[in-house]
This record gives structure tokens, C-alpha cells and sequence, in this order.
């Protein structure tokens, strides 16, 4: 952690021990400040490793946590959902993901978020649901996706349209995506 007399955040590890969670839940909603800078340091920590794909060193339990506690802070809960969302497929942790992802949906809806409710939508519930053989509710989440999707493009001009064309998580990509999707259910 320490370096050339230097700290080294980047190999601070977070672990919430199980009895610690309660008494750290109690004593940071005293101060909402520090529960924010810690919250941001555990979204940013899952982030990056989960861009990595080092899910080896994410704990369910913490994860599990830190999830909860952003119950308070949707945008929060919607990135670390985006974030996470592998390693719960990963780890066969399906209704763990499917929950998660209902709550980024609820919350993608209260923040008028679009993108992330199409998203959930297509990439989470579609997807998840395609995956349990669940493809009456797999094919109402897609469309729905889809809806979402249509709706946005069709108030896109051209150049909104190009400049979407390059975001890999564009609505285009969702587009087809909920197309390709929805293809493999006929």
C-alpha cells in the first residue's frame, strides 16, 4: 500500500467485516459526507475490477452491501449495476442479477434515465430471462426495451444519429441488440 513513502490507492482492497456492517451503517448515516467518499471509493474499487475481469477478488458479501446502501443514491445503484452485472453471471448469481437489475430499472425510471431503463430492459431482464428459458417475459422486456430504444432515435437528428453511431452503448447497439435478442426467440 505504501511505496517510495507514497500511499497507493490503487492497492487498497475494501472488506466489510460482517459484524462491522451494521455498526458502519448506523455511524455513517450520522454522516453523510463520509458515507458518500466511501461509496465512491467502492463503486470506483468494483469498477475497475470488474473492467479487469478480476472478479476473483470481489466478495459477495461486500458487493451485496454496497449495493444495498446505494439503494439511496439510484445513479449510484445504476453504475454499479452496469459494473457488476457479469459478475453475477459469472458467478451463477442469475436471480442476484435480475433483482439488481429491477432495481436499476425502478430507479432508471425515477431519475427519467432512458437509456439505462433500456438498457436494464434489453441487456439485463431480456437477456436474463433468454437465458432461464423464460422467453414470454424475455420477449415483453425486449419489446419494451425497444419501445424505449425507438423513442429516442425517433427524436435524434442526423447528426445526434452519427454521433451515436460511435458510442459503443448508443441506442443503436441496443437497437440491435433487442433485435438480435428477439431473433433468437423465433
Amino acid at each position: 500500500m505504501y511505496e517510495n513513502g507514497e500511499f497507493d490507492e490503487a492497492a487498497v482492497q475494501f472488506s466489510v467485516h460482517p459484524l462491522l456492517r451494521n455498526f458502519m451503517q448506523a455511524k455513517l448515516g450520522q454522516q453523510p459526507d463520509i458515507a458518500e467518499r466511501l461509496v465512491e471509493r467502492y463503486i470506483r474499487y468494483f469498477s475497475d475490477l470488474a473492467e479487469r475481469n478480476e472478479y476473483e477478488a470481489l466478495r459477495v458479501d461486500d458487493v451485496r452491501f454496497i449495493l444495498d446502501w446505494c439503494n439511496h443514491n439510484q445513479k449510484k445503484l445504476i453504475q454499479l449495476v452496469y459494473a457488476l452485472s457479469y459478475f453475477f453471471f459469472n458467478y451463477g448469481l442469475w436471480e442476484e442479477r435480475i433483482e439488481r437489475a429491477r432495481q436499476a430499472l425502478n430507479a432508471s425510471r425515477n431519475l427519467g434515465d432512458s437509456k439505462a431503463e433500456a438498457w436494464m430492459l434489453i441487456n439485463e431482464l431480456g437477456y436474463m430471462s433468454i437465458q432461464q428459458a423464460k422467453y414470454d417475459s424475455a420477449e415483453e422486456y425486449l419489446r419494451e426495451g425497444l419501445r424505449v430504444v425507438q423513442e429516442n432515435l425517433s427524436m435524434m437528428d442526423t447528426e445526434e444519429i452519427k454521433a451515436d453511431a460511435k458510442d459503443k452503448l448508443g441506442w443503436q447497439f441496443m437497437k440491435g441488440l433487442a433485435f438480435r435478442y428477439l431473433g433468437l426467440l423465433n
